[in-house]
């Protein structure tokens, strides 16, 4: 026992517990339909939390989440992402009190980190745009001036490609969100070639994710379009054999130019899609986007043709291969399917909307056996 008056040794104090890191709040833009399969793919990143769908689940339009500053986050969840926001959130009752010196400069961070991001990647900006309920207003107008002058850059209300977007907070108050690329993700630099109703990126980019991958994979696209699902299938790494078969040569036109300007390699044929010269079982996976019924018209037209597609793409899949069918005329697609359920198993099915239209994603797997001639993958 100490003597009266001696000090009693101190003990140690306790550490500080370690700062967490910086973290950036994220808002994801995805057709609505996707925000599903953003969030699957988001949830294997180290360090994403706080992740939550904006609005109706079924009818998203953006997926918010956190992520430690400077992390990064996968192509293959990028590429189903129309735009990504940085998004700064501050509690003042009205957009004049962005204006302060304070939250000018917070926003002026946000936009440094961004240009400097950009930068790294090979990316520059060249006008501010800011994007809000009456804009034009003097308020909008100063608070345009204040971001463009903090990052050196003139406001182009018009043209700007460093996107500022100020809205009203579902929670209170005003959110700031910046754009992290001068064009959004889903305006793919290899689509030198458009078609009209040509399919989504961001929906062929998804149709993958929902199907899977291996490297062994030997693909053939039937009526392949412009190439969107083959380009998109080889962003996400290599593949057996990519080839894709359509009748139209305009088409296939498109698709070599747009494969080329991609770095892609692969095949095309001009053939029917549903009478190819393949033999039985030549591959592992069949993925289809047919049209969507303004070339082919009324329903029963469709009809013949999702089936005419579904009889080929099981007459040419190994047993047990994999198909990803994309189609607008549902009753059609589900008539077909119905007269086929000896060579087919629905695995999974996932409505999109874009563009005006609601399409249907269908997985399925073949369930009729071939044993046939496989694609040579070393072609």
């Amino acid at each position: 026992m100490p003597r009266r008056g001696s000090r009693r040794p101190s003990r140690p104090s306790p550490a500080p517990p370690a700062p967490e890191a910086q973290r950036a709040s994220l808002e994801a833009e995805v057709l609505p339909g996707l925000a599903p399969l953003v969030m699957n793919a988001l949830r294997g990143v180290p360090g994403v939390r706080a992740m939550r769908v904006k609005g109706d689940a079924a009818r998203a339009d953006a997926v918010t989440f956190e992520l430690p500053a400077g992390g990064d986050l996968p192509e293959e969840a990028l590429r189903m992402v129309t735009a990504l926001h940085r998004v700064v959130a501050f509690d003042v009752p009205r957009p004049k009190a962005l204006l302060a010196d304070a939250h000018v400069r917070t926003v002026r961070e946000v936009l440094g980190d961004v240009t400097r991001e950009a930068a790294r990647r090979g990316a520059t900006f060249h006008g501010v745009r800011l994007e809000a309920a009456g804009r034009e207003s003097p308020v909008m107008q100063r608070l345009a001036q204040a971001y463009a002058t903090a990052v050196g850059l003139p406001v182009d209300l018009a043209e700007g490609d460093l996107k500022v977007r100020v809205r009203p907070a579902r929670e209170g108050g005003w959110e700031v969100l910046v754009r992290t690329t001068p064009r959004p993700f889903s305006a793919r630099a290899w689509r030198v070639a458009n078609l009209p109703g040509g399919l989504n990126a961001c929906v062929a980019a998804a149709a993958w994710r929902m199907l899977g991958t291996t490297a062994e994979d030997r693909v053939v696209n039937l009526a392949c379009g412009s190439g969107t699902l083959l380009i998109e299938r080889a962003a996400l790494g290599p593949a057996g054999h990519l080839l894709g078969i359509d009748v139209d040569e305009a088409a296939l036109e498109a698709a070599r130019a747009n494969l080329a300007a991609a770095g892609v390699q692969a095949e095309l044929r001009r053939e029917d899609a549903t009478a190819t010269s393949l033999p039985n079982g030549a591959c592992s996976v069949v993925v289809t986007d047919p049209p969507w019924g303004d070339v082919h018209g009324g329903e029963a037209n469709l009809e013949a043709l999702y089936g005419g597609l579904l009889d080929e793409a099981a007459r040419i899949l190994e047993p047990g291969g994999r198909a990803l069918v994309i189609v607008h005329a549902l009753r059609a697609f589900d008539a077909a399917l119905a007269q086929r359920r000896d060579a087919w198993q629905l695995d999974e099915s996932l409505r999109v909307f874009h563009g005006g239209h609601r399409p249907a994603m269908h997985r399925l797997h073949c369930t009729k056996s071939s044993g046939a001639p496989l694609l040579d993958s070393t072609a």
